[in-house]
């Protein structure tokens, strides 16, 4: 009988050891054990019928079985459902181990080499995972003969947001895609899954299987102009087989839908994202609904959050769209070589430059140029925009690429490579049409310089006896994506590199090579890169220095929690620089973090040489390091250290709690 109370688990432990014990250990590899409940993560109740998977290290692998408890035990009578586990029942022939908690939601798997394991669960009802202490899946180590009992899998129900969307005469929005979008902790839509789904008859929208956060909801409106020659043209090349005269690689690259479901007025075809949205008259004039977010905000900078907790129905987040006037706005595309023809641009609302470049921007419209550069975009609201075009660049295709039809029709019978193109200009729309905009396209700016070695040790070369490094320039917030032929940059043997052209905006500048090496610094016209985002403007910047060093500096200890070690705690290494960040977007860079062992040991490595600010806090303590104020919160619990260029320190740390 399985005692009640506190004393419960350790009861329940202590009948597994005793029966794996006097278990006999055909087909073991091991004898070490590790056992653990799936519990939910907001109530701690146990969680029944629990799918848990072991991944195994891949030396030392355990040949412990996977199974559940047999019809006959009774819920938390652990001890019962350790010995049909044992007995192989429901043992899995192939992958790795799994198994089912029973009713008390505990598990075990025995057997096992010493080494490094960690585990994941699924269960009906809860969003697929789960995490280790709230570590991402913290591995637990063992060593020969070791037997681990404590192990807690925290799994999260969804949450659920629902409303329904109206249009301003109160009639239901049918059709309509409700989009629901992850917010960072600086306010704006962060990095993340985008759920989209449709309002239905009734103009409901339900969000179910969410993830528990913070999100905005928001009602994407986009109207997009296109000459009725590129559609013309598409569809008889798509009849015909033969290459259409635009070709499909600019269109598809630039974003732009071409389709005959449009509105045709004079030379160009009007379509919206809605089929509910208002027609143009015919003068092409519109009335259209604006993007909205929840709960009547134009903009996500004015837009309310929805947080949600695990297992929360979130009701009653109801939209209302409503008419706004609009205008038509035309203008040119200018290439190197003289006009652009059919090249999308995307009008992107001028907050849109708070957002991270990783996400999709929802533009308010779009247009494909004419075959002489022209282009005319109708149905924009008044506001504040950036007109933007984004031309990708051609690699040369090779010979099986070129024979494939497929790819001439996508390239339109070209196959000539060209280099990616860019262009921007800020555009302010009041309530009369605008006329006249000029957009011109360049190649972007160029970033050269060297890479330097600071110590003893070999330089990092291929086989060939070029240098093994590369550059990346990672655009950070407001900057556009666009692809650059030729990936990272690669330096010559000399370490001189030269990248292609990058759009203007601001860039984290990344160097890797090999782990012998980091990097100690990197400058430009005397600024520190690792505070400051490299930004671009329209000239070259050619006078990068990257200095690298061999002289690794490393940390190491145990978190104590009193006098125990701790066994869920995580430790963070802040440089004291991180206060000159110049840009939010750089914090990431600025520090490091490691979770600490079941035993409490941790071990920091990569460092270089300077003053940090260490702290070891509980899992649950961490936060979102990506804002100035969550850095600001553990630097004032930590303690300040100086870590000289290549020494391993050894700094034991308290755990300490964050103050809320």
């Amino acid at each position: 009988m399985v005692k009640k109370g506190p004393g419960r688990f350790f009861a329940s432990l202590a009948a597994l050891l005793s029966i794996a014990a006097a278990l006999p250990l055909a087909q073991q590899t091991g004898t070490g054990l590790i056992a653990g409940q799936v519990v939910d993560a907001a109530t701690g109740r146990p969680i029944s019928d629990a799918t848990v998977t072991m991944n195994v290290p891949q030396q030392g692998r355990g040949g412990g079985p996977a199974g559940r408890g047999g019809p006959n035990a009774a819920p938390g009578d652990i001890a019962a459902q350790m010995a049909a586990l044992m007995s192989g029942a429901g043992r899995g022939a192939a992958g790795p181990p799994r198994l089912l908690t029973g009713g008390d939601g505990r598990f075990v798997f025995h057997s096992l080499a010493a080494g490094s394991y960690s585990f994941s669960a699924t269960a009906p009802g809860y969003l697929a995972g789960g995490s280790i202490a709230s570590a991402g899946g913290r591995p637990v180590e063992i060593g020969n003969g070791e037997r681990v009992g404590d192990v807690k899998i925290r799994l999260t129900r969804p949450a659920v947001i629902a409303g329904t969307v109206i249009d301003e005469g109160g009639e239901p929005a049918i059709g309509l895609t409700v989009q629901l979008m992850p917010r960072d902790p600086r306010g704006a839509p962060g990095v993340g899954p985008t759920y989209n789904t449709r309002t239905d008859d009734r103009g409901s929208y339900r969000f179910g299987n969410v993830t528990p956060g913070e999100y905005l909801v928001v009602v994407p409106q986009k109207r997009t102009t296109v000459p009725t020659a590129a559609i013309d043209g598409m569809m008889q090349g798509l009849v015909s087989g033969g290459a259409p005269p635009t070709a499909m690689f600019d269109v598809i690259s630039a974003g732009i839908s071409i389709n005959e479901g449009g509105t045709r007025v004079g030379d160009v075809s009007i379509g919206a994202s809605w089929s509910g949205a208002p027609p143009p008259d015919a003068n092409g004039k519109l009335i259209v609904y604006p993007t909205l977010y929840y709960p009547t905000a134009l903009t996500a900078a004015q837009a309310a959050s929805i947080t949600v907790r695990s297992a929360e129905e979130r009701n009653g987040v109801d939209l209302q769209l409503r008419l706004v006037p609009a205008v038509t706005v035309t203008g040119t595309v200018s290439g190197p070589s003289g006009p652009a023809a059919s090249v999308g641009i995307r009008l992107i609302p001028a907050d849109g430059g708070t957002r991270s470049s990783i996400v999709n921007e929802l533009d308010t419209a779009g247009a494909l140029t004419r075959g002489d550069g022209t282009f005319t975009m109708h149905g924009v609201p008044a506001g504040q925009y950036i007109a933007r075009v984004v031309k990708e660049g051609r690699g040369p295709l090779g010979p099986e690429a070129s024979a494939n039809p497929l790819m001439q029709m996508m390239m339109g019978g070209n196959q000539t490579p060209t280099p990616a193109l860019f262009g921007q200009t800020p555009l302010a729309v009041g309530t009369t049409d605008v006329t006249g905009v000029a957009i011109a396209l360049g190649t972007g700016a160029k970033v050269s310089g060297r890479i330097e070695f600071d110590g003893v040790a070999p330089k990092p070369t291929t086989p060939q006896g070029q240098l093994q490094a590369s550059i990346t320039l990672q655009p950070l917030e407001g900057t556009p994506m666009m692809s650059m032929r030729g990936g990272p940059v690669r330096p010559t043997a000399d370490g001189a590199f030269t990248s292609g052209g990058y759009p203007a905006g601001n860039y984290r500048f990344m160097v890797t090579a090999s782990p012998a090496w980091i990097v100690k610094s990197i400058s430009t016209g005397g600024r520190d890169l690792a505070q400051a985002p490299l930004e671009l403007k329209d000239v070259d910047v050619s006078d990068v220095v990257v200095t690298m060093t061999d002289k690794i500096s490393g940390l190491s200890g145990t978190v104590r929690d009193g006098a125990a070690p701790a066994t869920t705690a995580t430790v963070v290494a802040i440089t004291a620089k991180y206060r000159e960040a110049t840009s939010a977007s750089m914090l990431t860079s600025l520090f490091r973090i490691v979770p600490a062992s079941r035993k409490g040991t941790y071990t920091l490595t990569g460092l270089a040489g300077g003053d940090y600010y260490v702290v070891a806090v509980n899992d649950s303590d961490i936060g979102d390091l990506s804002s100035r104020a969550a850095l600001e919160a553990l630097a004032k619990i930590a303690t300040l250290t100086t870590i000289a260029p290549g020494d391993r320190k050894t700094l034991d740390l308290p755990l300490i709690k964050v103050p809320r």
